[in-house]
């Protein structure tokens, strides 16, 4: 309960109050996101969407997909227009490529938008599954 001691006293522990209670709306989105995907990569998880979406990605590396350097116009390509598929990707990029540091010597090759021919980055499903 606030007491009103003087002009604007009210108001002031009012928003402090307000400010302590909200959370970060795009923080909170892309953490849940980001534990999708966590769920996505654990292999001891067999649901049937995980099938659903494993079938989707398979083409694109599947799990190697959350590893790779990629933009967002490629995002929108890979996910095939399925808005949820490219959000959570792109937030799985934002939040890892905050956390990696510059030091990093391991660079993926596949689907890396730093390293793209005519705009398009490459992925060659048999070279990876023979470690090329």
């Amino acid at each position: 309960m606030y007491r009103v001691n003087a002009p604007g006293h009210f108001k002031m522990n009012l928003e402090a109050e307000l400010c302590i209670q909200l959370t970060n709306i795009d923080s909170f989105l892309n953490a849940t996101k980001c534990s999708w995907v966590k769920r996505y990569l654990d292999n001891t998880n067999t649901s049937k969407w995980k099938l659903f979406y494993q079938k989707i990605l398979e083409k694109y590396g599947d799990s190697l997909l959350f590893e790779c350097n990629i933009s967002n116009t490629i995002l929108h390509e890979i996910a095939n227009k399925n808005i949820f598929l490219s959000d959570v990707i792109s937030a799985w990029s934002d939040v890892t490529h905050n956390l990696e540091t510059q030091t990093s010597s391991k660079t993926f090759l596949w689907n890396n938008k730093d390293i793209t021919s005519n705009n398009k980055t490459f992925f060659y499903k048999d070279w990876y599954e023979r470690s090329i």
